[in-house]
């Protein structure tokens, strides 16, 4: 399904995700976005994204100590929700240097799936939905079949769920395959 299908997909799905191909990776728009890979915006893909933000260095650890690698490399376009090194330290440094081993796989992996949705969401589309919300949530599926709900609360753009909630920070990295949007807290209880 291209990007516009699926974007219309989740309109008719009462998700209210706005799409605009300005802000897609090759676009002025996308190369303004802050990321560390040597590749262009046009030619990462998420892993590399997050690989190269100083912000997601734990959850860089997590994705490749859950085998996630693979699926943030992979045709996608996804959407991650990343959660910073400071909502994954706020688990304790000993629990999320455990979420990044090989004994809690699944569990990171679990972690991951609740903060990532299908589809290319940039900031963008996120300020068209909820303006064109005019005051109600936006809402979206994750990959782990959870609901996110997307509120403003002044100038802040919060993501709920039922386990948790974050603001998205930091700059969005775009990517041939999806967007890495940075948040400040977990959308799930790391187990």
């Amino acid at each position: 399904m291209t990007n516009k299908g699926w974007c219309l997909a989740l309109l008719a799905c009462g998700t209210a995700a706005a799409c605009d191909d300005s802000a897609r990776p090759g676009s002025t728009a996308a190369n303004s976005s802050a990321t560390a890979s040597a590749e262009s915006p046009a030619e990462a893909r998420l892993g590399a994204v997050v690989a190269g933000d100083r912000q997601l260095g734990r959850l860089n650890r997590i994705v490749g100590g859950a085998g996630m690698t693979e699926l943030l490399n992979g045709v996608g376009p996804y959407t991650l929700f990343a959660p910073t090194d400071g909502a994954i330290e706020a688990l304790g440094a000993e629990r999320a240097d455990a979420l990044a081993g090989e004994a809690m796989r699944p569990q990171a992996g679990a972690l991951l799936r609740a903060h990532v949705v299908p589809g290319m969401i940039t900031r963008r589309d996120l300020e068209a939905a909820l303006a064109s919300a005019a005051g109600r949530p936006v809402r979206m599926r994750s990959m782990a079949d959870t609901m996110l709900t997307f509120t403003r609360e002044g100038d802040a753009i919060v993501i709920s769920s039922e386990q948790g909630r974050g603001a998205l920070t930091g700059q969005e990295g775009l990517a041939s395959n999806g967007a890495v949007q940075p948040v400040d807290g977990l959308l799930v209880k790391a187990q």
